[in-house]
C-alpha cells in the first residue's frame, strides 16, 4: 500500500475489510506470496542497500534480513523456488 512517498504491505479480506500492516519500512518493493502463502518475500533499501527481506503473513515477528549488499534492482521480481 502506497502512504505518500513510502510503501508498505498489508493484508486483509479480498474485500479490503480487516486490512493490518504487516510491513513498516516505507521502503517495500515486488513483494511475492510464498507457495503456501505463509511468507512474503520483498526487496527493501530499509538496512542501506536494496536487499531481500522475509515476513510471516500474519505479521507476527519482525521481518528478516536475507541478503546483506547485494544491492538488488529495484526492479527485480523475486521468485520461491520448491
Amino acid at each position: 500500500m502506497r502512504r505518500g512517498g513510502g510503501s508498505d504491505v498489508d493484508v486483509g479480506a479480498l474485500d479490503g475489510s480487516g486490512a493490518s500492516a504487516i510491513t513498516s519500512f516505507g521502503d517495500v518493493r515486488q513483494p511475492q506470496w510464498s507457495p503456501d502463502g505463509q511468507r512474503l518475500v520483498f526487496i527493501s533499501a530499509h538496512g542501506g542497500t536494496l536487499d531481500l527481506w522475509s515476513v510471516t503473513a500474519d505479521g507476527k515477528g519482525e521481518p528478516k534480513r536475507l541478503t546483506w549488499g547485494a544491492d538488488l534492482d529495484a526492479n527485480a521480481r523475486p521468485a520461491w523456488i520448491a
